[in-house]
């Protein structure tokens, strides 16, 4: 079976249609792009990983970040495209995240997948049914062993 996958640009208006990237072992199957400055980002299902090149050239191709699922959509974050505000953030001392209100009225700080929020504000570890808090005062972690496949999660966290 012969691949024909490949990048194309071209003008707004259509015209002036050239091929970028050509070997199709680089862009085997392109879900996502977003072109920003001088380089374009893709996502790709075969590679399973964020990508990019020169948007121009097409040259220097490389990994970006490797993911375990296929991705799908690509959005770039940077200061010279996001609307200036204030950080809602910065006063706020979150242990784990801190995330912007619904409403708008500040921020409130949230605990990571596998902690839950005491009454003090902070995250401590919260351990399935098959799982047992093993805790290390000399370190800055638990230790959360599971017992069924003696598999363990290290839990980060600071004091």
């Amino acid at each position: 079976l012969l691949s024909r996958a490949f990048c194309r640009m071209a003008n707004l208006d259509g015209s002036g249609r050239r091929v970028v990237i050509k070997d199709s072992k680089q862009v085997p199957h392109v879900f996502g792009m977003f072109v920003f400055d001088d380089m374009m980002f893709w996502s790709d299902w075969t590679n399973r990983g964020l990508l990019f090149a020169h948007k121009m050239r097409g040259d220097n191709v490389s990994m970006l970040v490797g993911t375990v699922m296929p991705p799908y959509s690509v959005k770039v974050f940077h200061g010279a495209v996001q609307k200036p505000g204030p950080n809602v953030c910065e006063a706020t001392k979150c242990e784990h995240l801190c995330v912007p209100k619904h409403d708008g009225s500040g921020s409130k700080c949230l605990c990571a997948d596998g902690f839950k929020m005491r009454e003090d504000g902070s995250c401590s570890a919260e351990c399935a049914k098959h799982e047992f808090l093993c805790p290390r005062p000399d370190q800055k972690y638990d230790f959360a062993c599971n017992t069924s496949s003696f598999t363990a999660a290290v839990f980060l966290h600071s004091h």
